[in-house]
Parts: structure tokens; sequence; C-alpha cells
């Protein structure tokens, strides 16, 4: 499974652990993110991530495994 389709899958999960009955956006979870770990992603680096993984780093990897609580191998 590439980045991408990991991050949209938890987007998927996070929304419905929400309850909002659908997957979050990119920019809810931009949002939720400095809300909820006071750092964060823009729903642009997010959808960065999502389309094109090669742009990942290590630094985003452990927001967004800190954020989703998965292990930051994960990624």
């Amino acid at each position: 499974m590439k980045l991408g389709d990991k991050l949209r899958s938890l987007r998927a999960v996070e929304g419905a652990l929400r309850g909002l009955g659908r997957s979050m956006t990119q920019q809810e979870l931009a949002t939720a993110m400095k809300s909820e770990i006071g750092r964060g992603l823009s729903q642009l680096s997010l959808a960065d991530r999502e389309w094109r993984p090669a742009s990942s780093n290590a630094h985003n990897a452990q927001l967004l495994a800190r954020f989703f609580r998965v292990y930051p191998g994960f990624w």
C-alpha cells in the first residue's frame, strides 16, 4: 500500500471514529492536527503527500504518526 492510500484510509477511519459518517477532508485533518497536537501540515501539504509520496519526509511522517497514533514506520 502506498503512502497516499494509507493516508486516505486513515482519513476514512478517523472520520468514522469522529462520527462524521464520511472521511475527514484534508482541511479537517489539517485543522484537527494543529488543534490536537499543536503542529500539523497544511491542506496543500497533505494533498501533496497523498498524490506525490516521494515528497514525504521523516518529520511529516512523525507528525502524521503521532496524530493517527500509528508506528512511525507505518509510513
